[in-house]
């Protein structure tokens, strides 16, 4: 429970619809992930992370998709700030971080896979050959790197707003 209460407010920060429907999407999204477990691979990753995972993942995509359903159809006089997507987006900040040389291509291919695709990493280790933990320490690593990058304003100018 507390992992759900971290997921959709963590989310419900930002969400500018009904709290209500980002809590269902994020509870609907536990549920398909517990119907979609498999009782052989439960040893592979903590289950509770990877639940409250696919709950944190179901609230983001509904979160997204109806920020971009509702700046759609806004009228045009409201968007003179522009519009709220996709600035920011993860795969931007992942290729702005790229172009500026803080990630490397494989890096920003690992957080990408793992964290927006949320392939886990036991699949990408047994796909590529390199060992879990090692694959924990690059991401880790690679997460770091843009954190700080963001922090110290590297990656400003993908935040700001076109005039």
């Amino acid at each position: 429970m507390p992992g759900l209460r971290r997921a959709a407010g963590g989310l419900a920060a930002t969400y500018r619809g009904d709290p209500a429907d980002l809590q269902a999407e994020v509870l609907t999204g536990f549920l398909a992930a517990v119907r979609a477990l498999n009782p052989d691979d439960l040893e592979s990753e903590p289950l509770a992370f990877r639940l409250c995972w696919a709950a944190w993942r179901a609230g983001q995509q509904m979160a997204c998709a109806d920020v971009g359903w509702s700046a759609r159809r806004q009228d045009l006089a409201g968007w003179r700030d522009g519009p709220d997507l996709p600035w920011g987006h993860p795969d931007f900040v992942l290729a702005a971080a790229v172009r500026k040389g803080i990630l490397t291509r494989a890096h920003a291919h690992l957080i990408g896979r793992n964290r927006l695709e949320g392939v886990p990493l036991s699949q990408i280790a047994a796909e590529t050959g390199i060992r879990h933990s090692a694959l924990c320490n690059r991401r880790k690593g690679a997460e770091k790197a843009i954190a700080d990058a963001i922090a110290d304003g590297f990656l400003a100018d993908l935040f700001r707003r076109p005039a």
